[in-house]
């Protein structure tokens, strides 16, 4: 599997004129079944995550509203706000950039956009694995989404861009120590080759808003990011929910 183009980001951040840590940081995602969201703050860190496919909009804004009951914070405290803008599903990844830009616009709060795929392996990374990720997403219509990452002590570097195909044709590059992350295993495990078929499975299938926002969190601290007008979903193919 081969990178499409060189890519510098997880998501389509433009360079934020001076460093910024965000104290209060929100964290949205919603590319999947699952509606995730997560804050952190000098405290600590608050999430909610739920597997309830198409009940995001009726869940979205209770599991907000939790996790800023739960730091102890009003909603115009949050410093940065962050989103998973796919790929995945159609509706999900518009909810998740659409409540992004509403929070962000009126305080002109910075907003970050990662990768779907790239939260699988940072949720790799958290439970401690270390070593090569191939991240894939269920895309229905017979196809799946993928990347392919190298995970560290304390970052996640990426070795492959975000693209749609057939389960048939997801091909590792050379290495050890791979471990599989994501819910194409479950839909189309018998489709992979013997060698991706075989691999280790990390413990989450869905990728999770606390994830989301370790990544956004570095991406701030290495000046990137951008407005409410850089919300954008990442659409690799047409609708498709």
């Amino acid at each position: 599997m081969s990178p499409a183009a060189p890519a510098t980001h997880f998501g389509d951040n433009a360079p934020l004129p001076h460093v910024l840590i965000a104290v209060n940081l929100l964290a949205l995602e919603t590319a999947t079944a699952a509606c995730s969201v997560a804050l952190l703050t000098a405290d600590g860190s608050f999430s909610r995550h739920h597997v309830a496919p198409r009940e995001h909009t009726a869940l979205i804004f209770d599991a907000l509203d939790a996790c800023l009951g739960d730091a102890g914070i009003a909603r115009d405290a949050v410093d940065a706000v962050a989103f998973g803008h796919g790929p995945g599903s159609f509706t999900g990844v518009r909810i998740a950039a659409t409540l992004a830009q509403g929070i962000a616009l009126p305080r002109d709060l910075p907003v970050i956009a990662v990768s779907s795929l790239a939260t699988l392996a940072e949720g790799a990374r958290r439970r401690g694995h270390r070593g090569r990720v191939v991240a894939a997403l269920d895309a229905r219509r017979e196809a799946i989404y993928a990347a392919t990452f190298e995970v560290g002590d304390t970052a996640v570097a990426r070795l492959s861009d975000d693209a749609v195909m057939a389960a048939e044709d997801l091909v590792l590059p050379g290495g050890a120590d791979w471990l599989a992350a994501g819910n194409a295993w479950d839909v189309y495990g018998a489709r992979f080759a013997a060698a991706v078929a075989a691999l280790p499975r990390a413990a989450d299938s869905l990728p999770m808003a606390l994830d989301v926002a370790t990544l956004a969190q570095r991406e701030l601290a290495a000046g990137h990011g951008g407005r409410a007008g850089t919300a954008r979903p990442l659409y690799l193919r047409g609708a498709v929910d």
